[in-house]
């Protein structure tokens, strides 16, 4: 699997307050949308139902037996007299198929198709993972970001705040306190616009689980990132075109449609089979007896269509374009699994360098601020100075928080087009969570589900 341990992630530690409220985990949320998730409760019945397709066919090469049987008087008029008797009958009909190309080839299709059907599902099961983390992840970011926004505010009330007492003794200017209120006000925005964010998060986990929940456990500090190994794009192309589970099920769509092909031209051929019909009949007895006239016939019977008024050229010729579309929306789907992989690889590995850029971003800007704050006092820089290093720390700080998400799910990406995610994924993954949570990362008041 991509993710190591090489842990070293705690270069910004301090950026988020520490409290003690605990909520679900990434494996938490995984659990309960396996079963509400709407989407893939859809494909897993889907699944059921292709899987069916096989006993169908085979069934269709079985034997078979139908029963038929009427019941009834008979009345009979012989010259003005009337006599009447029972008039009953019992058919027993047995068909087996002994030679039929098609349902032979018919039976290989649907293995071919329940195949595919468990690729699919494997597909379902692939993006439900992705999309947890991905929602999970973009809930975690809309909390970061309204601390973030609110901590821009706070320190923005504080400038403004100084601003106003140095104006009020001659030493500021009316355009340094119009600078802060209109930094401040933008401020005041971008945390309404947080809460937004938080709200449209959280209904985006709840299409997943029906209610969201009301706290998450939060990405460490020390979570080990690392970056996929080999650090060989063309090792990860190869692996996707390898393994890739889309890729995968291409393949059968193609086998399906060339044994298409072939049940099309078996359509042509003749069809042995063996029929065994018992008949028992009873024309006068009060009781059902086979005291009538019994008859018992088995026989051998050939089916030949010799001529279907061209039917069967044409739709051995439509199997024949299926085929090759279905081989050219593979080949389609080759380069794309290829673009995707590259892609993949080439996030996974310059996110990392972005965590760690915007890391030393965050400290330094931190440290930028707090000299600007002092020569501000100290009458050696501006108003000016001191929001535009607020703003840039804000700035930095958000997109801290955000690209380790992003990266995270960088890593989980490549795995899936390389046909190797799983759960076991997801579990390392929630192995880098906390549920020592900051009071931001608290949802709105929400009903809880009930477990």
């Amino acid at each position: 699997m991509l993710i190591g341990g090489l842990a070293w992630l705690g270069l910004a530690s301090g950026l988020v307050g520490v409290g003690v409220a605990h909520g679900d985990d990434l494996w938490d949320i995984y659990q309960i949308a396996l079963t509400h998730d709407a989407q893939y409760r859809a494909t897993d019945y889907a699944y059921q139902r292709a899987q069916l397709a096989l006993p169908l066919a085979k069934a269709a090469r079985r034997p078979t037996l139908t029963v038929q049987g009427t019941g009834g008087r008979l009345r009979d008029d012989r010259g003005g007299e009337y006599f009447t008797s029972r008039n009953n009958q019992l058919n027993l009909n047995a068909r087996l198929p002994l030679y039929d190309r098609a349902l032979r080839s018919q039976v290989t299709r649907a293995e071919w198709e329940v195949a595919r059907a468990e690729i699919r599902f494997d597909e379902a099961q692939d993006r439900l993972i992705l999309r947890v983390a991905e929602n999970y992840f973009q809930w975690l970011a809309a909390l970061d970001g309204k601390e973030v926004a609110e901590r821009q505010r706070a320190a923005l009330q504080r400038q403004m705040d100084f601003t106003e007492q140095r104006l009020a003794v001659g030493l500021g200017t009316l355009t340094d306190l119009f600078d802060a209120q209109a930094r401040f006000q933008q401020a005041v925005a971008d945390a309404i616009q947080a809460d937004h964010r938080i709200h449209n998060a959280a209904q985006a986990l709840k299409q997943l689980l029906g209610n969201p929940p009301e706290t998450l456990a939060t990405l460490a500090d020390d979570a080990p990132l690392q970056p996929p190994a080999p650090q060989v794009v063309q090792h990860w192309i190869a692996a996707a075109l390898e393994n890739n589970t889309a890729l995968r099920g291409a393949d059968f769509d193609l086998k399906i449609a060339d044994q298409a092909i072939t049940q099309q031209r078996a359509a042509r051929l003749p069809r042995i089979g063996l029929n065994l019909n018992q008949q028992r009949r009873d024309s006068n007895g009060n009781d059902f007896v086979p005291t009538g006239a019994n008859s018992t016939a088995l026989n051998a019977t050939l089916t030949w269509q010799l001529y279907g008024g061209g039917a069967f050229q044409t739709k051995v010729k439509q199997a024949a374009l299926q085929f090759n579309a279905t081989e050219q929306n593979k080949e389609a789907l080759r380069r794309q699994v290829e673009a995707d992989a590259t892609a993949a690889y080439l996030a996974a590995t310059g996110g990392l360098d972005q965590v760690r850029a915007l890391s030393e971003a965050v400290r330094a800007g931190a440290s930028a601020l707090q000299g600007k704050e002092e020569g501000f006092r100290a009458g050696l820089t501006t108003n000016l100075d001191v929001l535009d290093a607020q703003r840039d720390l804000s700035r930095s700080r958000t997109a801290y928080l955000r690209v380790k998400y992003d990266f995270i799910m960088s890593l989980l990406r490549l795995e899936q087009v390389v046909g190797d995610l799983d759960e076991d994924d997801l579990q390392r993954i929630n192995a880098w969570l906390t549920h020592e949570s900051s009071g931001m990362n608290q949802a709105p008041a929400t009903h809880h589900r009930q477990r």
